[in-house]
């Protein structure tokens, strides 16, 4: 089963090149670990299931810009970090140390920008 959830694109602050005072960081930190625990709850509510408490799962990222650019792929998997964190504490999975990141993808909408984050469980009997 994949969960796909949807969250506005992280601040510019927290993305890792960006060098900025330390509480802009953690602020903006706190704001998109509160909105992804919200989305979570959200997409598990719209899909009619329990929360999972996975133990070992995999994310994709995929960010929608406004308009084409040359971005960091690590970067953006950086500045998505604390969406991780927001999903722990929405109860996807127990930790974020059992989550695979696959590579992430960079896609233009101009209409629409937004990252949406594919989570599927891993299953470990394979």
């Amino acid at each position: 089963m994949t969960l796909t959830v949807v969250l506005p694109l992280p601040h510019s602050d927290l993305w890792p090149n960006r060098h900025v005072y330390w509480r802009r960081r953690s602020d903006a930190a706190k704001s998109l670990r509160a909105a992804a625990g919200y989305a979570a709850l959200h997409a598990i509510n719209e899909a009619g299931i329990k929360r999972p408490r996975w133990k070992r799962a995999s994310a994709k990222c995929r960010y929608y810009f406004r308009e084409k650019r040359k971005r960091d792929g690590d970067g953006a998997l950086s500045a998505a970090k604390a969406a991780f964190d927001g999903f722990t504490d929405a109860k996807i999975w127990l930790d974020d140390s059992g989550v695979t990141h696959l590579p992430v993808e960079m896609h233009v909408d101009a209409a629409d920008p937004r990252l949406e984050i594919d989570v599927m469980e891993i299953d470990d009997a394979t």
